[in-house]
């Protein structure tokens, strides 16, 4: 026999299973986002998003660099708590992550990245189905990308992509190297980031992403 509340208000809706795309931006400045207010047209597909869906103004990195950052996107943790703080530091495995949770639920999950840092000693393997990883170009990606988001099989998915193209070296192809050529700058420029010669970024920038006559 229905329930009292089936009785009522008819059989409860069949519950619906989301596909869940998390596409993570390298290195991309919020207040360098149109939608977030900056006065270049950088992102106008972005914005345009924005207006079909909710944008968060109070959010914030959980970290200064990448794999922390991520490892507190899949898990739900800050870094003081997840503690993987290192390049070569697996996830602990007592922490549930994202897809090992939808993965439980049925989803079919995959990693996209040109990325190398979440895919370095293998410390993502379990975690997907499926994990393509490749250094740049991005365009690789995006056909892969799409490849997934179209196959009827590979759904409900959960897919975690992220692009490495804002990220240094700073080698912008046309036409986006001479988007804002006659673009004024405006507001001060303050210190130039000290130039460091060998592989260490702390206190400066790497001078093999530096780009000759950049200020």
């Amino acid at each position: 026999p229905p329930s009292p509340i089936e009785a009522t208000c008819g059989p409860a809706p069949q519950e619906t299973q989301y596909n869940v795309l998390l596409y993570v931006l390298d290195t991309v400045r919020a207040d360098h986002l149109g939608f977030y207010g900056y006065v270049r047209d950088t992102t106008p597909f972005l914005s345009q998003l924005a207006t079909e869906g909710v944008a968060w103004s109070g959010y914030h990195s959980a970290s200064t660099w990448t794999w922390p950052s991520v490892s507190s996107l899949l898990t739900g943790m800050t870094a003081m708590t997840h503690r993987t703080i290192e390049r070569n530091f697996s996830i602990h495995p007592g922490w549930p992550t994202l897809p090992e949770v939808l993965k439980a639920e049925g989803y079919t999950t995959a990693l996209v990245t040109s990325n190398r840092t979440l895919t370095w000693g293998g410390k993502t393997d379990g975690l997907f189905d499926y994990a393509f990883a490749q250094v740049r170009p991005d365009q690789n990606l995006t056909d892969k990308l799409e490849q997934l988001l179209r196959d009827p099989s590979s759904r409900p998915f959960f897919i975690h992509a992220q692009p490495y193209a804002a990220h240094s070296p700073y080698e912008v192809e046309a036409p986006w190297d001479s988007l804002f050529i006659d673009d004024p700058y405006y507001g001060a420029l303050g210190d130039v980031p000290r130039i460091n010669p060998n592989s260490s970024c702390v206190g400066g920038i790497k001078e093999s992403v530096v780009i000759d006559g950049i200020t």
